[in-house]
């Protein structure tokens, strides 16, 4: 009747001979049923013949077997939300992907002989703690700040600048206070960590607890695994991750840059390969063919940048339905970009019952419109200053010096680095020289090893990607130690004991300063930051001078004297308005540095 038959099966037995041998065996000790599937009724669960693979059903505490699906289960209809609309479109996506990953467990276990897997059930509440749904779109200004939590709480926080405010009384000072994998733990202590960083530490509680979470922290202060390891334990639960769906990712995670989205590939790995959890990495500036390979593979997580992830989903070649952690790494750097009208057709494909984390390092008023948007009751966490303004590193020792061209550059440049290398007492000395166009790069990186005596090497938009992590991995080994770099490089890059960064160009805006300075002094470590100042950024003197003043640094009389609108004394005056701050706006220098 069936084809399947006429083989020999594998292990040289029968499906009836099986089934009888099985009867025959004397009663085993009782287990608890696993939870019910969508659509069976209580007890029972598919798996599929070894011999012909056919699907068939089969009841745990009798041991019946059935060709046909049981009378499925009447399901209770959940409230209405506040906007009348029903659940069963929204929920069951979500079911049916559960049941398909439930039926490809039993297959597996079905043909190696193994009992069935016992998944733990994973869900976002829709509600929040008064039992209301959960609106988005509300005023982040209104949440008020934790001051009821437990004295021991307050305590910790206190000591690290920490101001929470959203709702959130729990912190997690060690890693054995988080409830997380066992193998998890020991891949954290393996990797020299003695205790969370404080955005980790205070990130985890509400992150775990299936909460919306807002992190604004500095740089190097470990927001990556402040989203990643709830992420893990949201796939994990108790046990392994669900078999990963082929081009249906449950964790998206969002970054601005290629250099950041293959960095946190690196972390995700690292730390989730124990667990048996895949990721895959999608960013332009590479084929998709290898890409699209990977993710109709199945991966539990994808990280990508907005580009690119958008160029999938319009092209149908990957979908977001089953997206239920979603995050917004470097958030401030992507609406820069000009990546906002991507975000938002991403985040429209989407859940809505998905839990959304938002790591940025600056908190301005754009970012926190978008927030406000997408998340929903979120846990603010602020690291550091809570005003929002802009705030330097203060591990990091600020140089300006006011110059007129570029071969005065190009002397300070050779005094900075010579400096630096007798610093360093005969190590690596690391350095990186941002320009702010694609050409100066190029231009620097010929002239400046006979200048410097050391070998250069830039990276830019213009690279392709395997140039690109070429030379990233040169500047990590130190065969490379000086790097030539656009504001690609301002965001996302970790690289351990750089000594200091040479802003050969001022940046664009403060923003773009505050984040390439804090390519060094990064994780505790100290560092060293030089920047070039001229006549054409005068309009930018009045916020540096303020970033200067606020971290308790030097500012140079020229410096002061451009804010004020009196110049350096050259005949080359721009017309209307002089050098104030706020004054009309110039064209920059070779271009900025948004195409990077």
């Amino acid at each position: 009747m069936y084809g399947g038959y006429g083989s020999p099966p594998a292990n040289g037995y029968s499906y009836g001979q099986q089934q009888a041998a099985h009867a025959q065996q004397p009663p085993q000790q009782q287990v608890a049923p696993p939870p019910a599937m969508p659509g069976l009724a209580p007890g029972w669960s598919p798996a599929r013949c070894p011999t012909t693979g056919n699907t068939y059903f089969y009841e745990h505490a009798s041991g019946k077997v059935s060709w046909t699906a049981p009378a499925p289960v009447a399901v209770t209809a959940l409230p209405p939300p506040a906007n009348h609309e029903g659940y069963s479109a929204q929920a069951a996506p979500a079911e049916a992907q559960d049941a398909w990953a439930a039926v490809q467990a039993h297959i597996a276990a079905s043909r190696s002989g193994q009992p069935p897997p016992q998944f733990t059930q994973t869900t976002t509440s829709t509600f929040n703690q008064a039992g209301a749904p959960k609106r988005r779109g509300g005023d982040l200004s209104i949440l008020k700040k934790d001051l009821e939590s437990p004295p021991d709480v307050l305590k910790w926080r206190q000591e690290r600048e920490i101001t929470v405010a959203g709702g959130c009384d729990t912190c997690y000072p060690k890693f054995e206070d988080a409830p997380l994998p066992a193998q998890l733990h020991i891949s954290l202590k393996g990797a020299g960590f003695p205790t969370p960083s404080p955005i980790q530490g205070q990130a985890w509680p509400p992150a775990l607890e299936g909460r919306d979470v807002i992190g604004v922290a500095k740089t190097g202060s470990g927001k990556t695994l402040g989203f990643l390891v709830p992420a893990f334990k949201r796939l994990c639960g108790s046990g392994f991750p669900r078999p990963c769906q082929s081009c249906a990712p449950k964790v998206l995670v969002l970054a601005p840059t290629r250099e950041l989205a293959t960095q946190i590939e690196v972390e995700a790995r690292k730390f989730g390969a124990a667990l048996g959890i895949k990721s895959v990495c999608c960013y332009g500036g590479a084929p998709k063919g290898p890409q699209l390979s990977a993710l109709r593979q199945g991966a539990h997580i994808c990280i990508a940048t907005p580009g690119r992830l958008n160029d999938f989903l319009e092209g149908n070649m990957m979908g977001a339905h089953a997206v239920e952690y979603l995050v917004f790494d470097e958030a401030d750097r992507m609406l820069d970009m000009g990546f906002e009208p991507q975000i938002r057709r991403i985040v429209a494909r989407c859940p809505g019952t998905r839990q959304t984390l938002f790591f940025t390092a600056t908190w301005p008023k754009e970012v926190r419109a978008l927030a406000s948007e997408f998340l929903s009751e979120p846990v603010v966490i602020y690291v550091g200053d809570t005003s929002g303004a802009l705030k330097c590193n203060t591990d990091v020792t600020q140089a300006v010096y006011v110059t007129r061209g570029p071969q005065v550059k190009d002397r300070l440049l050779q005094e900075c680095v010579r400096k630096e290398v007798q610093a360093a007492n005969g190590g690596v000395c690391r350095v990186i020289v941002f320009a702010n166009s694609k050409r100066l790069c190029d231009q620097l990186e010929r002239s400046m090893p006979r200048l410097l005596q050391l070998r250069c090497a830039a990276m830019h938009g213009d690279k392709d990607q395997f140039q690109r992590t070429q030379t990233l991995e040169a500047f990590k080994l130190g065969i490379c130690p000086v790097l030539i770099a656009t504001d690609v490089a301002a965001r996302g890059l970790d690289v351990k004991d750089v000594r200091a960064v040479i802003n050969y160009d001022f940046p664009g805006n403060v923003e773009d300063y505050v984040h390439r300075i804090g390519r060094t002094g990064r994780a505790g470590a100290k560092g060293n930051a030089y920047t070039f100042f001229t006549q054409r950024d005068d309009r930018k003197a009045g916020p540096l001078i303020k970033l200067l003043e606020d971290a308790k640094q030097p500012v140079p009389d020229e410096l002061r004297s451009m804010c004020r609108g009196g110049g350096m004394g050259s005949s080359m005056q721009f017309s209307g308005g002089g050098g104030s701050y706020g004054g009309g706006r110039r064209a920059g220098r070779g271009g900025g540095g948004g195409g990077n």
